[in-house]
């Protein structure tokens, strides 16, 4: 297939590409650096030159545009909409440049703590644990159930929300999310309405929140961080709410995908199954590699806020450059044997999480997650094998976030609840 085409295949979100969008990331980068899929659209390739770029905060800013949900072609109603939810989303950590950025993270990076994190930490294997005893005596099973629930629940309990609100915020967030894509075609009236409808509903849970959090406080929640920085003055209530939003959100769809993914990439690979079950402590590893090789976040936009040089290549101000994470983390410069898994694989530089001042936030918590899964699961259930034809499944159709939408698993012998 010509790569222009297969290019666009992929942002339009092709099942058959999307679930394995490999083979055109190394046609882009045999292209060059840079592979420009239009005139106006280059996409960065490689792990060098995607990693500079993240570094490069100065020139190459993160942007919400609203360029995607096709504004000329909406009622009034839903332009107002659509702006909206436009501004709020340069209220989240991803969206936001500079000082601000800066103010706002160093707030709420405050909560991420070691301690804290290793209480999280305990907290996802016990709930890893608790999800498998109800799956124990299942004979077949979908492992998203758990790959879903568990950070999702780890995310309620360093907010210091409720635990059983828990599918309420997921919902939110799913329909905030869903503003995401829709590259081509705008986005539809109803995900518009949807995505408002969230923004009004998580502004208002917010604000409850913190008035619950006034009368029964929480001194150990991200929540009493943002509350404590507001009441000093450093984040106002919009930013508070920006970043409990995009924490819940971005936080729990991608570590689904880290979860879900990374125990599909090792039952497909049974030799780095079986070697993780002979010795969990590999779990770290296997989660770094996981990382690498099916990144959840396969690309990620930046504005050049001048007219610049990339690789070789002018990029004009306003140009948004696609940086290729899925790409760079299956460089053949820098990852020997780039399309194999090996858990054994040590200092792996992967860009999952970023790099620079937008590195992810909650990339500590994430690997613990996945740890805490990857541990439990491996020793609880070696014999669990893929129930499905892998060519069956359904994989998320954004090209942007990576991950299997069902994991049918038979689990096998249960060898008894871990530590």
């Amino acid at each position: 297939m010509e790569l222009d085409r297969a290019a666009s295949l992929l942002l339009a979100g092709d099942p058959q590409v999307v679930r394995n969008p490999y083979p055109v990331y190394r046609r882009m980068r045999e292209k060059g650096a840079v592979y420009w899929h239009k005139p106006d659209m280059p996409f960065v390739t490689t792990h060098a030159l995607a990693k500079a770029c993240l570094q490069d905060d100065q020139r190459l800013l993160t942007r919400r545009a609203e360029d995607r949900f096709k504004l000329d072609s909406l009622s009034e109603e839903d332009r107002k909409r659509a702006r909206e939810i436009v501004a709020f989303e340069a209220l989240h950590l991803s969206g936001m440049n500079g000082p601000v950025h800066q103010r706002v993270r160093s707030a709420a990076v405050r909560a991420f703590t070691p301690s804290r994190i290793a209480h999280l930490g305990e907290f996802a294997k016990k709930v890893a644990n608790d999800f498998l005893d109800q799956l124990a005596g299942e004979a077949d099973c979908d492992l998203v159930q758990m790959s879903y629930r568990l950070p999702l629940l780890v995310l309620m309990e360093l907010l210091g929300a409720p635990h059983e609100d828990a599918d309420m915020l997921k919902s939110w967030g799913d329909d905030l999310a869903g503003v995401k894509g829709f590259a081509a075609g705008g986005v539809p009236s109803e995900k518009i309405k949807a995505g408002h409808d969230a923004i009004s509903n998580l502004r208002a849970y917010a604000a409850s929140l913190v008035e619950r959090h006034r009368k029964q406080p929480n001194n150990l929640s991200l929540l009493s961080v943002l509350v404590e920085a507001r009441d000093g003055g450093r984040i106002n209530d919009e930013e508070l709410t920006g970043t409990l939003v995009i924490i819940l959100y971005a936080g729990h769809l991608t570590t689904t995908d880290l979860l879900g993914t990374g125990i599909h990439d090792l039952l497909l690979h049974r030799d780095q199954w079986s070697r993780l079950c002979a010795d969990p402590n590999l779990a770290k590893g296997a989660v770094e590699e996981a990382l690498r090789f099916n990144a959840p976040v396969q690309m990620m936009p930046r504005i050049a806020a001048a007219d610049m040089d990339i690789g070789g290549h002018r990029i004009a101000a306003g140009t948004s450059v696609m940086l290729l994470f899925g790409s760079a983390n299956r460089d053949p410069a820098v990852f020997q044997d780039p399309d194999r898994l090996d858990i054994s694989r040590v200092n792996i530089d992967h860009l999952a999480f970023g790099k620079g001042v937008h590195v992810c936030i909650g990339s500590s918590l994430a690997r613990l997650e996945a740890q805490a899964v990857f541990d439990t699961v491996s020793r609880r259930f070696p014999e669990m094998r893929l129930a499905a034809d892998p060519a069956d499944l359904e994989w998320n159709p954004h090209p942007k976030f990576h991950g299997v939408k069902r994991l049918p698993v038979r689990l096998g012998r249960d060898c008894g609840r871990t530590a």
